[in-house]
């Protein structure tokens, strides 16, 4: 593996997603392929939620430069830790690279005080500018054996989409002050979403039920058109509260419920300032024991005004029993 990371690229990750990777976990998997990278976050690298981000190859990398090659379709995986990532690329950019190159190295490192020696993996970055010489071999873990990039290409998808997702983006800042105020009087959150366009974020305990309600938003259902936003009716409008018209949708089949952790979902909207969307989609995913909130991230192509097929990032949060 060989390549120039091009400045839109080292823009990208060192602004976006890795800052927002690494609020998650100290580590993420990379997957790298002949048309583009995933970058990847489960259990293993946090502490439950599941992240996906995808870097076109076309906008990670200059035209031309990149070579790839191995005995899997052509597809490379290791884990790297963040914090250098985030290192190498920042210092890069501070610097003023005008090309950031980047390979897969074998480096014959010492391991123990008595001297003993063996080859280690690492990716080697090489930044050049008109005054600048920049080299830096970043470790990383050795390399997936064939089942386990197999296992991670299969998964990059994390399949399980919601029946509808809610569309934030023109709520964010009222969500974002609604979880000002909550983060700090429980540390579970329940997360309610209708077919109507509704959203209920609320926080219950013996003594007290707070928690505000978002309504209209935008309904957006998987493998409809593109752009496609639907509107129902709202059946439960004749209830004099927001949690009466919520039961009411629950009871009528209409709505979807989870409790996730506060911080989890703080995080989320953090997200959401480092990487700057067009567009943020909320849904519920799967039922009793394997749910989730599902987040997808969707941004804008400059060139054609269009969402980008370029970039992606799906967040998952896992469900927590309700208490």
């Amino acid at each position: 593996f060989k390549a120039v990371v091009s400045e839109r690229g080292l823009r990208c990750l060192s602004k976006g997603f890795a800052p927002t990777l690494e609020k998650f976990g100290r580590t993420v998997q990379a997957l790298l392929g002949p048309e583009d990278v995933h970058l990847v976050q489960d259990a293993s690298n946090t502490d439950g939620p599941y992240l996906t981000a995808r870097i076109g190859g076309g906008l990670l990398f200059e035209r031309g430069t990149l070579t790839i090659s191995s005995k899997h379709r052509d597809l490379i995986a290791f884990t790297v830790d963040l914090q250098l990532l985030q290192r190498v690329l920042q210092s890069a950019a501070t610097m003023g690279a005008e090309a950031l190159e980047v390979k897969l190295a074998v480096r014959r490192v010492q391991v123990d005080a008595e001297g003993a020696t063996e080859n280690r993996p690492f990716l080697s970055f090489t930044g050049r500018g008109a005054a600048l010489n920049l080299a830096h071999d970043m470790p990383i873990s050795q390399p997936y054996l064939p089942p386990a990039v197999e296992a991670l290409y299969r998964a990059r998808e994390h399949a399980g989409h919601a029946p509808y997702y809610l569309s934030l983006q023109q709520e964010m800042p009222r969500v974002q002050a609604v979880m000002d105020k909550l983060r700090s009087f429980r540390d579970r959150l329940d997360v309610g979403t209708t077919s109507a366009g509704d959203l209920h974020l609320f926080m219950r305990d013996e003594a007290a039920h707070v928690g505000t309600e978002f309504r209209g938003l935008g309904v957006v259902t998987p493998g409809a058109a593109e752009g496609d936003e639907e509107t129902e009716a709202v059946g439960a409008a004749g209830a004099d509260s927001a949690a009466a018209r919520f039961t009411l949708a629950l009871n009528r089949g209409r709505a979807r419920r989870v409790t996730v952790l506060t911080r989890h979902f703080a995080k989320v909207l953090q997200c959401c300032q480092l990487t700057r969307p067009e567009q943020i989609l909320c849904g519920i995913g799967g039922t009793s024991g394997g749910g989730h909130l599902h987040f997808v991230f969707v941004f804008n192509d400059i060139a054609t005004g269009r969402a980008s097929e370029e970039t992606s990032l799906s967040v998952k949060l896992p469900v927590r029993l309700e208490q």
